[in-house]
């Protein structure tokens, strides 16, 4: 079996996603950058690898790169048995927790991290290029969804159920943990940026 878990801009509970599908489902979870952005060469190279090979689940995101750098082009290469649309029901809640991760380097934890306050330079393009790079996958995904089983798993409900439905034929539950400790509340990320309200002033023209 092969398992796509497509996002927009991160932050949406991918890792802990992988590792309950790969388990649920007895497949290898092959990590966060086998499908490389660094280079098309090697961009090439992580698909073609992924064509030839059964049995895995594989993290696919829809940010805006170069190019050669073709999420839906992957997609069809690869046909994938199921797509996982991993998304935050909170999009301000996503945005925040990007840019705190980004701006103090820290992703993932088994323990909860200190963090720095920080400000977001260029506000506007920033908040806009969220925005379009989210409407744009929002559109591919539609479009995918017309070939391709795609099921949705909010990180929210991920945090709040041990117990993840699937939406496959057997009608099974994943169960586990992922041992992820969860760093920031929404509160917790709004308090750590310098320049809030002129962040939540663009913000407000997209909701």
């Amino acid at each position: 079996m092969k398992v796509l878990i497509t996002t927009s801009e991160g932050r949406t509970g991918t890792t802990m996603l992988q590792d309950l599908v790969s388990i649920k489902l007895g497949i290898k979870n092959v990590g966060e950058a086998i499908i490389t952005s660094s280079n098309e060469i090697e961009y090439r190279k992580s698909i073609s690898l992924l064509e030839k090979n059964d049995g895995w689940c594989c993290k696919l995101f829809f940010y805006a790169g170069d190019t050669w750098y073709n999420p839906e082009e992957v997609v069809n290469l690869l046909k994938p048995d199921l797509i996982i649309n991993s998304y935050r029901e909170d999009i301000f809640d996503q945005f925040l927790s990007w840019q705190t991760s980004f701006h103090n380097d820290k992703w993932n934890s088994k323990v909860k991290l200190a963090y720095e306050k920080y400000t977001i330079e260029d506000v506007y393009n920033v908040v806009e290029n969220f925005q379009l790079n989210l409407q744009k996958y929002n559109q591919q995904l539609s479009k995918i969804s017309k070939d391709f089983h795609v099921i949705n798993i909010s990180y929210e409900e991920i945090i709040k159920n041990e117990m993840i439905y699937l939406g496959l034929d057997s009608a099974e539950y994943l169960n586990g943990s992922t041992g992820m400790a969860k760093q920031n509340s929404k509160e917790e990320k709004i308090a750590l940026v310098n320049n809030i309200d002129e962040v939540m002033t663009y913000w407000k023209k997209y909701v």
